[in-house]
């Protein structure tokens, strides 16, 4: 008996129905043990020379492996972020131990399937194989997918003229993008973002205009992805692709090279097959000053990252990239992790990325009046509120921060752009009461993208990474058709915010439609309107409403409806105190805004005291929304006395020192800092504060009166 299943032995049961070798070899362990006689069917050598001459078929198996072929089979451990296999047809079957979410270490054999297909004839069985490997998808770390493919394709082996050194002269040519240099940042962002709440960030790209612009040269859809990348003087980035692949540079001004070649921006480029690109600024020039991020968006975009809770956007350690981290914080391997920016090595899969014969019909760039204008001195158009009112500013500190040149400080990022002045916010009160000791704290609520947030006296424009919910008041929001200009200040850049109207906001949103209908009539090499507005180029007068857009009731029965930006309302309940009824109130009204879901509504963020309702303004206008939730909220019973809401109860575990909860410090440590009072054990934390060593510190808190009445409730719930 061989002990060992032979490797293959899914292609010798594809081509015989009904046979299970693994079985039969079971059965014969037990036919010799139990001394069974050799003539039984099963164990007679004729039983198979007859199946083997009434049965004709074709099979073809391929092993897929997390492996690079393109780096001579390296082994690419990774998280796989998304396994769809299927195995419906009955000519095909596929063996396999992968799921999404399922890490790939690099301490076992890398295969993740076997994808095995038969048919009656060998090209029938060829063309099922490519079928098959087309189904496939497995996104995450490189595999060997397509270099199958290119087999199965080649015509050495659809004739059948190979050998068993035929792979070591096989060229297999990839499309692929290889990160040299990254730059200070690169990721990959798509205009969709996400649209979860719940705290996810929205992510995308920080200058949709040029992102957009950069999918209409390459003809990708408006929303594919692409990589929103920062460099900075001596800190470049190059790319090298390995089959010829059309793409688009827009953004920043900077100077892009092809294989040293320079070629220009906002226009399609095809970079040929092993040239590598390469982007860089030169120190203070005229432009060196204006604009920040460059983005990249090339042909077909990047097909083998999966879409993350709706998007491909890489945020917070959400979507994007994902990679194997041993390699790079320790020697023995310990995780993988998504939602970073790409380094130096990483590969990335493209799709059909190449020139097309439609390409030489239309214009390879876009008219030069339509490349949106970088400043160095922005005006940014802004709505008032939610938090701008006499409660919170006084009347000179809210016309000192409009009228305040604000500087964009190094401290900025996606999450947040810092801003700093000379002058001190004038504040209409000494302090935040229960919501902090600071007049810049309130009772947790939920924030408006592109909102500016009062962190004490410093005001942050919160970005596509930034939070949706938080403690401090927000004095205006960002107008949604101006958002791209967050994407190009740069630290040391100036702002001044200017006050508009919701029906101003929709203005703007009007000229960028009309923008992206010029670019695209420019590329396909018609005239322009002759009236064009240009998003950059408007002048708006300053005409904005309050902050309120409606008020009702007194104290603990109060109301308020406040403006936050052109696709949010804020609905405040009672004063700026805890107050249970008033969160009952809260709940109340959410409940009846889920179930009735108004025309427009997106999603909705309830807190402590107030409720930020995001709406479609596409679909609804202001006043339209707003008459919404007055009804809802006028509908609720005047008292929560008699009010009920389902609940449930969780009960878990009290675990203080386990190996999931180092192995998430461990994580914590190595992906996030290293370095922290209470790292790298909470044990050690709470001895150091209480002066114990950790061993007497977890003793004493386990023997705590507290903790043992919560085991016992966990062991006996009902007792």
């Amino acid at each position: 008996m061989n002990t060992r299943i032979q490797v293959e032995h899914t292609v010798t049961e594809a081509m015989h129905l009904d046979l299970d070798l693994v079985k039969l070899m079971i059965d014969q362990g037990i036919s010799e043990r139990l001394y069974m006689p050799a003539h039984v069917p099963d164990m007679c050598q004729d039983t198979y020379d007859k199946l083997r001459l009434s049965e004709s078929r074709h099979a073809i198996e391929g092993r897929v492996y997390a492996e690079n072929p393109f780096r001579n089979f390296l082994p690419s451990p990774g998280l796989l972020q998304l396994v769809e296999l299927d195995s419906g047809p009955s000519w095909l079957r596929i063996d396999s131990w992968i799921s999404t979410g399922l890490t790939v270490t690099p301490l076992f054999d890398g295969l993740l399937c076997k994808v095995i297909v038969t048919g009656k004839t060998r090209e029938e069985a060829l063309s099922r194989f490519t079928q098959a490997l087309n189904s496939c998808k497995i996104y995450g770390p490189p595999n060997n997918i397509d270099y199958l493919k290119a087999i199965a394709g080649s015509d050495e082996f659809r004739d059948g003229l190979y050998t068993t050194r035929f792979l070591d002269d096989f060229a297999y040519i990839p499309c692929t993008l290889t990160v040299i240099l990254p730059g200070i940042e690169c990721t990959v962002q798509d205009l969709s973002g996400r649209s979860v709440g719940l705290g996810i960030p929205r992510g995308g790209p920080m200058d949709a205009l040029a992102l957009s612009a950069g999918n209409r040269l390459v003809d990708n859809p408006i929303m594919t992805e692409g990589l929103e990348i920062l460099i900075v003087p001596t800190i470049a980035c190059e790319l090298e692709f390995s089959s010829s692949t059309v793409v688009a540079i827009t953004g920043k001004e900077v100077k892009a090279y092809v294989n040293n070649t320079l070629v220009a921006m906002w226009s399609r480029i095809i970079v040929p097959s092993g040239a590598r690109l390469r982007l860089e600024i030169e120190a203070e020039t005229e432009t060196s000053h204006s604009g920040f991020r460059v983005y990249l968006s090339i042909r077909g975009g990047l097909p083998s990252i999966p879409a993350y809770l709706g998007s491909k956007s890489t945020s917070m350690g959400l979507g994007g990239y994902q990679v194997s981290l041993s390699s790079r914080y320790s020697d023995q391997y310990s995780h993988t992790c998504q939602g970073r920016s790409l380094l130096s090595g990483d590969q990335l899969s493209l799709g059909f990325c190449g020139p097309v014969e439609s390409d030489k019909t239309r214009n390879e760039s876009i008219d030069s009046i339509l490349i949106p204008k970088y400043s160095s001195d922005w005006t940014i158009h802004v709505l008032p509120g939610p938090q701008d009112d006499e409660e919170f500013l006084s009347p000179a500190g809210q016309s000192a921060f409009y009228s305040t040149k604000w500087h964009v400080s190094t401290d900025s990022n996606r999450l947040g752009i810092r801003l700093s002045s000379s002058n001190n916010i004038q504040w209409a009160r000494t302090s935040g009461g229960e919501g902090g000791s600071h007049p810049s704290n309130i009772l947790d609520n939920g924030y408006a993208s592109g909102t500016i947030n009062l962190n004490g006296d410093t005001p942050v424009i919160l970005g596509n990474d930034g939070p949706d919910m938080g403690g401090f008041l927000s004095v205006c929001t960002v107008a949604s058709a101006e958002m791209w200009k967050l994407g190009q200040l740069q630290p040391g850049n100036t702002i001044c915010f200017k006050r508009i109207s919701w029906s101003c906001s929709k203005t703007i949103h009007k000229a960028l439609g009309e923008w992206d209908r010029a670019v695209c009539l420019s590329l396909n090499g018609h005239r322009l309107p002759p009236k064009l507005r240009l998003p950059w180029d408007l002048d708006l007068t300053d005409d904005y409403e309050t902050a309120i857009l409606y008020e009702v009731g007194e104290d603990h029965e109060r109301v308020i409806y406040r403006q936050a930006g052109d696709a949010a309302i804020l609905v405040d309940f009672g004063l700026m105190k805890l107050d249970m009824n008033i969160r009952a109130r809260i709940h109340a009204f959410q409940t009846v805004l889920h179930k009735q879901s108004p025309a427009g509504l997106r999603i909705i963020c309830p807190c402590i005291r107030s409720v930020m309702c995001h709406y479609d303004p596409s679909l609804v206008s202001q006043s339209e929304f707003l008459s919404s939730l007055i009804t809802i909220q006028e509908s609720l019973p005047p008292s929560v006395e008699n009010m009920e809401f389902p609940g449930r109860r969780i009960t878990l575990p009290i675990v203080l020192d386990d190996p999931w909860n180092k192995e998430a410090l461990e994580r914590y440590m190595a992906t996030m800092r290293r370095l922290a009072v209470y790292l790298p054990s909470n044990i050690e934390y709470l001895a150091k504060n209480n002066g114990l060593e950790p061993s007497e510190a977890l003793r004493r808190l386990i023997q705590t009166d507290w903790v043992y009445r919560q085991s016992l409730l966990t062991i006996y719930p009902h007792e």
